[in-house]
């Protein structure tokens, strides 16, 4: 995809959202884990915690995008704002995958960008889309696809992407699904993380499922996207790593 079409699925995605999924703002200055916001959306508008309501357009719309390749089916993109003056000092910089009917991302962002010693970096990671709404009833029982973060660790300094692989399984008897998340490259480097990350028997209902919660140091939120639940999606951390992750069912790619 070129750029000006990735930003115009990134805009089509946004507008049919009725789904937000913010794992946390990790600031410099602050302890981990970061505030875990869980949000409720509506015609393009999603309100969490006690901060009132942000309008989606606000979030995502005005990047710019740059395509970096296709993996198991899903596009990933570098995201980029920079603000032009002193009253939009941000250095806005993400990394993740637009799929149909989700999106998912992690970002980094300074404050200000001017110079080279910013009084803030935050990062935060995050999945948008339109909802199941239901859990699966039949069809394949494995969703393949991809993860992203950023190892916290690395803050103040601006933080290296990692991409890795994910795997979600659901079990039509009980309910319940699993999510690997494994093989993470440092995308500057080049090294492997060599590291698995896993949840297990994480109940579902609704098509929404979680473990971990506000301010909580580890924790996995997501959520399946499309009405036959083509896709699932959601945001995780796991020790000193945040980030987000989106998959198809394995029957469809």
């Amino acid at each position: 995809m070129t750029s000006d079409e990735l930003s115009a699925l990134d805009e089509e995605i946004s507008s049919n959202a009725d789904t937000l999924l913010m794992g946390g703002f990790y600031r410099t200055g602050t302890e981990f884990p970061g505030d875990v916001r869980l949000t409720d959306c509506s015609e393009g508008v999603c309100r969490f915690g006690t901060n009132g309501e942000r309008s989606l357009d606000d979030t995502f719309f005005g990047l710019e995008y740059t395509p970096v390749m296709e993996h198991k089916g899903i596009r990933l993109a570098q995201a980029r704002l920079r603000g032009s003056d002193a009253e939009d000092p941000r250095d806005f910089s993400g990394y993740g995958g637009w799929m149909q009917y989700n999106s998912f991302a992690v970002s980094v962002t300074f404050l200000p960008a001017i110079g080279s010693d910013p009084d803030e970096v935050r990062a935060l990671n995050y999945s948008v889309g339109t909802s199941s709404g239901t859990n699966p009833v039949s069809g394949a029982a494995t969703w393949a696809g991809v993860a992203v973060g950023v190892d916290l660790n690395q803050m103040p300094s601006k933080p290296d992407m990692l991409q890795g692989d994910a795997e979600v399984v659901y079990d039509f008897d009980d309910r319940s699904l699993g999510v690997t998340l494994d093989n993470f490259v440092n995308l500057t480097t080049g090294a492997r993380l060599g590291r698995t990350m896993e949840w297990s028997d994480l109940g579902v209902t609704d098509g929404a499922f979680s473990q971990g919660g506000r301010f909580d140091g580890e924790y996995i939120h997501g959520s399946y996207y499309g009405a036959y639940h083509e896709e699932v999606g959601g945001v995780y951390k796991s020790g000193s790593i945040a980030g987000s992750f989106g998959a198809s069912r394995s029957d469809r790619q």
